[in-house]
């Protein structure tokens, strides 16, 4: 069951609610962490709303924006839409998202098929509630998606929560849920799940390797200990696990034979280089040093005064 944005933001402590304030510019200085969460809470709820009215067509927001008495000539759809949002801010979104629904029967089905929530048969109230829910998880996302996904995994983990995929929408899936997303190790989803992250040594089993860290994480430790970092999250878990256990494979084991191919390349390269030098050199060529004597001899000669 997805969780306010209210709810998301108490999980975090103040020095991360301070950093994500400072990032979207909301005034974090000698604030508590309570003030924080609802200053977040109702920065997404806003964005929330800007992003549905935003994907909605033109027809349904100029019912709206009568509702909110604006005056619409000449205003673009994305302003149009944030206009909407800042009224509706002020005067509680239920209130008028009902009334606008009882002068235009359709407005709330629009909506919904707009924001691409399916068929919903819900008494007018119910779907208002839904449409608000749905909204806030949007402002949600597209709050959290704002920040790097190393950032977003940061946030994953100070949450507690486990999420077997370096996808950007399933992380942002579990922030908003507030609910781990694992796929087991193959044959072991009965297992409990312990709390505590091992660190990765010759005592850790290939369960623990698989479910508490991430894919990038197993690729790090491979590329750190030569080797291979390549395959299937399963793949690398078995390959470290042979590595502690002694029993690499060739496969397991970084190739260096780039590297020596190289390293002989220039080595040919260098003696090619001293054999074109050594031909060149007038001390160690013997044709080039006799054509200069010869060309001494010639100059003696026609110095020598006419007779």
């Amino acid at each position: 069951m997805p969780k306010t944005p209210g709810e998301v933001f108490s999980m975090f402590n103040l020095e991360l609610l301070q950093y994500m304030a400072d990032q979207r510019n909301i005034d974090s200085n000698d604030k508590d962490k309570e003030q924080l969460v609802n200053e977040l809470a109702s920065h997404v709820h806003s964005l929330g709303l800007t992003v549905v009215f935003r994907i909605l067509k033109v027809k349904d927001l100029k019912v709206l924006s009568d509702i909110c008495k604006i005056d619409d000539d000449k205003l673009g759809k994305a302003t149009l839409a944030k206009k909407i949002q800042e009224v509706m801010e002020e005067k509680t979104p239920e209130v008028l998202l009902e009334k606008a629904s009882l002068e235009h029967g359709d407005l709330l089905d629009n909506i919904i098929k707009a924001m691409e929530m399916g068929e919903i048969k819900a008494p007018r109230k119910e779907k208002i509630q839904t449409i608000l829910q749905v909204a806030n998880e949007m402002g949600l996302e597209n709050f959290l998606s704002s920040f790097p996904t190393t950032k977003i995994k940061e946030f994953v983990k100070h949450c507690g929560l486990k999420v077997d995929s370096d996808s950007l929408d399933t992380l942002l899936r579990a922030l908003v849920d507030q609910e781990s997303i694992k796929h087991f190790y193959p044959g072991t989803a009965d297992e409990p799940l312990s709390k505590v992250t091992p660190p990765i040594d010759e005592n850790i089993t290939a369960v623990q390797l698989f479910n508490h860290y991430f894919r990038e994480d197993l690729v790090k430790y491979c590329e750190n200990h030569k080797l291979t970092s390549h395959g299937s999250k399963k793949e690398l878990v078995d390959r470290i696990r042979r590595f502690f256990d002694g029993h690499l494979e060739d496969k397991d084991k970084k190739k260096e034979r780039k590297k020596k191919a190289k390293s002989k390349d220039s080595k040919d390269s260098k003696d090619n280089s001293e054999d074109k030098d050594s031909r060149d050199s007038p001390l160690k060529n013997p044709s080039h040093k006799k054509r200069v004597h010869e060309d001494e001899k010639e100059e003696k000669k026609s110095s020598k005064p006419y007779e």
